[in-house]
């Protein structure tokens, strides 16, 4: 998967929901809502406020995908993409838009009312016995560590494993009780 895209309610600036097919969005979507992309191989975030910036986009995203399978391609063109760029780069200055974390990505957060993905899953009425969320933990960090060079950036992944085992000690030193992620990403200094 590429493409994360979030969308955040103008008014509150709450996201509300996350796609990762790029065909879903419609020019409907820009009444209620911005949308922040990450761009899982560039390793960058972008927003988009309307429809004619969505449109510019999209284009940069398809050029993007031509220009990696055809690397000898020159990376300028005339089509208008420049702007775009420029766009993206003045909104990074702005620090409107935030940087990528794939340990702690912004769609983890708030996953349900102020829980992250983790919090939430160690209140499934399934999971709340310990057994079961102990299981679960050392699946993903299993999970995590089998995957390593196969799929993300070997450092990366070895990051969510440390993370997902530090929420696991945590979770034991809280006598089996839900941590904060937020306290965990805190000890590990991310």
């Amino acid at each position: 998967m590429r493409y994360i895209i979030d969308c955040f309610d103008i008014k509150t600036k709450q996201r509300f929901e996350t796609i990762t097919n790029v065909n879903e969005i419609t020019e409907g979507f820009f009444d209620t809502c911005y949308l922040i992309v990450y761009d899982s191989i560039m390793k960058d975030s972008y927003r988009v406020d309307d429809w004619e910036d969505w449109e510019g986009y999209y284009v940069r995203m398809e050029r993007s995908q031509w220009l990696s399978k055809n690397p000898n391609i020159s990376n300028r063109c005339s089509d208008g993409t420049e702007e775009i760029i420029e766009l993206v780069d003045k909104y990074k200055d702005e620090n409107i838009i935030e940087e990528y974390n794939a340990v702690n990505p912004a769609h983890y957060k708030s996953y349900v009312d102020d829980y992250q993905w983790i919090e939430t899953m160690a209140r499934i009425p399934t999971l709340r016995d310990p057994d079961r969320f102990q299981a679960a933990l050392e699946m993903q960090v299993r999970g995590y560590l089998d995957r390593r060079e196969r799929k993300d950036d070997t450092l990366q992944e070895l990051k969510k494993a440390r993370f997902y085992l530090q929420y696991w000690i945590s979770y034991i030193e809280n006598e089996y009780k839900p941590v904060s992620a937020e306290e965990v990403h805190t000890k590990l200094g991310e």
